[in-house]
């Protein structure tokens, strides 16, 4: 009794991890403080301390995300636009900037190289422009659900957007998207350790997953895209629901 009432007292002011850890090893189940929902459950760190944190964890599949033309238009915020070439999931051959797409003029048009690729589902590329002295300028961006792309660009360049469908993800077998059923943390690693918590979740986003197959409900879950912190992470499986194939 004595230990049940000093962890009920506790469990308001610890961390997560600890009254998952407090679980475990006193092996006493009747320590439930409320907690937000986004917070882990006692059951992910739990799995954590008794079967390892990389436990079930496939490796994300390597291209999941081709683009759907040969030309990847990136519309910039400060009105410019970028085109580059791209094949599959990658990005090489022109890369030119313009002021306008109307009928372009030399005028109008820095003319360059560009390289880059699609992995899973994050998009990173440069723009290098064809003259002596020029610097490259580097792209990054997620996939979005709808296939377009969400950008920024290194340094202190502008965000950047490319249309839906754009890019087209494969889903089902491999990826596929699932909806936040309740507010979730998502850290860059597995296993719930707060140094490498990245934000959280809102219930109803959806994001892609990295494996196939749904979320298992009692590990942690890959997940990747523009919705998620820093465009990539994990976060606890049960917390997510699979969403059917479009």
């Amino acid at each position: 009794m004595a230990i049940n009432a000093l962890l009920r007292a506790t469990a308001r002011i610890v961390t997560p991890t600890l009254i998952g850890a407090a679980a475990v090893l006193a092996n006493v189940g009747s320590a439930t403080a409320a907690t937000p929902a986004h917070i882990q459950p006692a059951s992910a760190v739990a799995h954590t301390l008794s079967h390892g944190a990389g436990i079930s964890l496939a490796a994300p599949p390597s291209n999941v995300c081709t683009f759907t033309s040969n030309r990847l238009v990136a519309h910039r915020k400060d009105g410019k636009q970028t085109v580059v070439v791209t094949n599959g999931s990658t990005v090489s051959g022109f890369g030119n900037v313009y002021l306008t797409l109307d009928h372009p003029t030399a005028l109008d048009t820095t003319y360059g190289t560009a390289n880059g690729a699609l992995k899973n589902y994050h998009i990173s590329f440069t723009v290098t422009p064809n003259y002596a002295g020029a610097k490259s300028e580097q792209y990054e961006g997620e996939v979005d659900i709808r296939g377009g792309i969400v950008g920024w660009m290194q340094g202190n360049g502008p965000s950047w957007k490319a249309d839906a469908g754009s890019v087209k993800c494969t889903s089902g077998s491999v990826g596929g998207t699932s909806t936040v059923t309740a507010d979730v943390d998502v850290y860059s690693k597995p296993g719930g350790d707060d140094r490498f918590k990245t934000g959280f979740l809102r219930k109803g986003t959806e994001v892609h997953r990295a494996q196939g197959g749904d979320c298992p409900r009692n590990n942690w879950c890959h997940i990747t895209g523009s919705n998620v912190p820093g465009g990539d992470g994990y976060a606890w499986g049960s917390f997510f629901k699979t969403n059917p194939p479009r």
